[in-house]
Formats: structure tokens, C-alpha cells, sequence
């Protein structure tokens, strides 16, 4: 594998982990990473998240890597997710979760190297079974719903006592809160007013 162990020639702050303290971590260069990614092309972009960019490369010995690369370093929030992430696999040492093969350290720019994983992550497949229920979920509140057969979400005890609006309030309600664009979803103010209604 490329890289090689050195300390880094950047300060990465006080409170950050020694890099000798992460083992065997290769310290790779810059140019190295941006071989491996082909320049952080487009072809190689795996998925983008709020803190971090990940790559696919390909290291000079052939070995496939995720690159992952933190946006904003400069400013507070990009450097601290940085150094927890970093923080966090250092203490979390385990033969089932992945380790850290190597990391950059720039004046402008942070890079974790970690084994790619051409299967996806098991927070991938997660995500996609919780899609999977959330799908369902909906499809059976808006079954429900268009059938006004209400009788079928509620619990057998309180079955008898309902009140059939009352229900379809609470059931559109429910149905705005399992959106899948969180925007979409009610802000918890306005459900507590619905429900707070409701009450009165």
C-alpha cells in the first residue's frame, strides 16, 4: 500500500489525537489521493454527507480505497467533525468495524482512507429496509384512509369509544409525520396545536 509512516508536517490542534498513537495509519500525500481519485472526479464520487465527500481510489498496489474527504476544515464545525471521527475509530478498535488505513493532513483539507466496500455499508442496507417500512407504512395509513376504514390502525381497546373525525385528524396528522423529506413533515409545535385541539 502507498503512504508511509511519518508524522504529519501539519498542526491538527491541541486536542487531537497523536497520530502515532494510531498505529500502523499511513500518511498519504495529497498528490497521492488525487491520482487515486483520478482528481476527485465525478466517476469516483461515492456519496456526499453534511461534514464529508467520500471517493473511490485506486492506490498504486491496486488496493480500492474510500476516500473520504471533509469539507469546510476552516471553519470550527468541519475541523471538530474531523477530529471526532478520527477520536472515535482511535477508541472503537474491532474486527467488524472498519479500519483506518490511512489519512492526509494539508494546511486546507483533511482525508481518511478507509477499505472500500463494494457492497455498500450496513447503514446503506439499513437505510434502505427502513425505506422499504416507511414505504409500507404508508401505503397501509393511505389505504386506510381513502377506505375510511380506520377500525383496522387502532388498538382493539379502544375500538368501541372513537370518534371517526377525530380519528382522520389523527391519522392525516400521523401520515404527514412518516414523509420521507423531513421538510415536509410537520414541525412538533404544530402537531402538539392539532392535538392540543383535539383535546379541548
Amino acid at each position: 500500500m502507498q503512504g508511509h509512516n511519518q508524522e504529519p508536517s501539519t498542526d491538527l490542534g491541541d486536542n487531537f489525537v497523536e497520530m502515532q498513537d494510531l498505529g500502523d495509519v499511513n500518511q498519504f500525500t495529497l498528490g497521492e489521493l488525487e491520482v487515486a481519485t483520478n482528481n476527485f472526479s465525478i466517476e469516483n464520487f461515492v456519496a456526499n454527507g453534511y461534514y464529508a465527500t467520500v471517493f473511490r481510489g485506486l492506490l498504486e498496489d491496486g488496493t480500492v480505497v474510500a476516500i473520504k474527504k471533509f469539507n469546510d476544515i476552516n471553519n470550527f464545525r468541519g475541523m471538530d467533525a474531523f477530529q471526532r471521527e478520527v477520536e472515535h475509530i482511535y477508541r472503537t478498535r474491532h474486527q467488524h468495524i472498519l479500519q483506518l488505513l490511512g489519512i492526509c493532513a494539508t494546511t486546507t483539507q483533511r482525508f481518511l482512507i478507509y477499505p472500500y466496500m463494494s457492497n455498500g455499508s450496513l447503514a446503506s442496507r439499513l437505510a434502505v429496509a427502513c425505506d422499504l417500512l416507511q414505504l409500507w407504512l404508508q401505503l397501509q395509513v393511505k389505504t386506510c384512509f381513502q377506505e375510511r376504514n380506520f377500525g383496522e390502525l387502532l388498538d382493539p381497546d379502544l375500538k368501541p369509544s372513537y370518534d371517526q373525525q377525530e380519528l382522520e385528524k389523527i391519522a392525516d396528522l400521523a401520515l404527514s409525520c412518516i414523509e420521507k423529506l423531513p421538510t415536509s413533515r410537520p414541525k412538533m409545535i404544530n402537531i402538539v396545536e392539532v392535538l392540543s385541539e383535539m383535546i379541548d
